[in-house]
């Protein structure tokens, strides 16, 4: 843990933006340079928490890598299924304007029907009588230019309504094969997906194994309290490199205290304060238990600073939210928002899991205020 924190604090010498000449910039090229040296030096950190993993216990190692491609894996399914139900929906309007396009062409072929049958009983030579007729000659041309129109626009409704019905039904080929194509995907992405969460499973059983000798060596407090201070060496980090973001619209998260929804359906299985590792430690979040794969929503809007795996945390991601306020959500089972992604109040930004080696499907959730965490309850209404 030494080496990390050392990395950690070797890492603050590259040194942030000076204020003074970041306050010369343009505003629009200032804030796309703010936000690409955030990115970077964010993504140096997880290059450092995943070089401090490397150096740990074989089984959390494959814990993470199990858990990060699971992560991985969800995500594409998630697009998959969202792709085959736009698919699907397509298919639906492509099927009800076939059906109109066959109604308007049985209609014309009615029409058509009576037109020839009319044509019949006046006889088959109608053009050759007609020019032969003792009538007026220019009446008579004034009648066949009517029915050349008659004509040439019967054949062009019909000509029409043609192309569009195989215009149509080769949309609703293609769609039906782009179908079965994103379905058979799917099942593919499934598969993927059973294998790893058999691998998973195999991990948990190691990782488990390894915490029960620790908890039977009297290591258990160890080992949570370098958890709790490779947490609290990111988050101080984190906090450095969200100075200089851009400002957040609308109002500021203080103001919202009391009016915030939970993140996640579920109820409380530890609170803020409770007493953890037999009372030498505290909860300095809430752990709520939530049916896996349920949705996880921003309490408010604010920019991704982490979205990664930490050992204890599992797959966690870090919202900031202006004014020094953060709010945490960990052992999520994937991640769908990205590093200087913004999101708004109630956006989805993960689904329930048991990631970080949890015995329990839930979400663990923090709202810290300057790097020091604050009890979330007074938040939520």
């Amino acid at each position: 843990m030494l080496i990390l924190t050392v990395a950690f604090l070797a890492l603050g010498v590259l040194g942030g933006v000076p204020g003074a000449a970041v306050a010369q910039q343009d505003s629009a090229d200032d804030t796309e340079w703010n936000l690409r040296q955030i990115r970077e030096r964010i993504e140096a950190l997880k290059q450092e928490v995943g070089a401090a993993v490397e150096n740990r216990a074989s089984a959390e190692k494959s814990l993470r890598d199990s858990e990060v491609a699971e992560s991985r894996v969800r995500k594409r399914l998630l697009k998959l299924r969202k792709d085959v139900r736009e698919a699907r929906a397509r298919q639906t309007e492509l099927a009800d304007l076939v059906a109109v396009a066959s109604a308007d062409l049985a209609a014309g072929k009615i029409v058509l029907a009576r037109q020839m049958r009319l044509a019949w009983v006046t006889g088959r030579e109608e053009w050759v009588r007609l020019m032969l007729s003792q009538q007026d000659p220019t009446d008579a041309g004034r009648r066949m230019v009517y029915y050349g129109y008659i004509t040439r626009e019967r054949s062009d409704v019909i000509n029409g309504v043609l192309e569009k019905m195989q215009q149509l039904e080769g949309a609703t080929r293609s769609l039906v094969t782009e179908q079965e194509r994103l379905q058979g995907l799917e099942i593919t992405e499934k598969k993927r997906l059973g294998q790893l969460e058999a691998m998973r499973k195999v991990r948990n059983e190691a990782l488990a194994l390894i915490n029960a000798s620790i908890a039977s060596g009297g290591d258990e407090l160890e080992r949570l309290l370098a958890q709790e201070q490779q947490m609290e060496a990111l988050l101080a980090r984190l906090g450095q490199q969200a100075v200089g973001m851009p400002g957040f619209e609308g109002l500021p998260f203080r103001k919202m205290k009391g009016r915030f929804n939970w993140p996640a359906e579920g109820r409380l299985l530890r609170n803020y304060g409770d007493s953890r590792a037999d009372g030498q430690m505290r909860w300095n979040g809430v752990l709520m238990t939530a049916e896996a794969g349920s949705e996880v929503r921003a309490v408010y809007h604010g920019r991704v600073v982490y979205s990664d795996w930490l050992p204890g945390m599992g797959l966690l991601i870090v919202i900031e939210h202006g004014d020094g306020y953060i709010s945490l959500y960990g052992h999520n089972q994937d991640l769908t928002r990205d590093v200087g992604q913004w999101v708004g109040l109630g956006d989805v930004i993960a689904h329930v899991g048991d990631s970080g080696g949890q015995g329990v499907t839930g979400l663990y959730f923090e709202i810290r205020k300057d790097g020091e965490p604050i009890n979330p309850n007074g938040w939520i209404r």
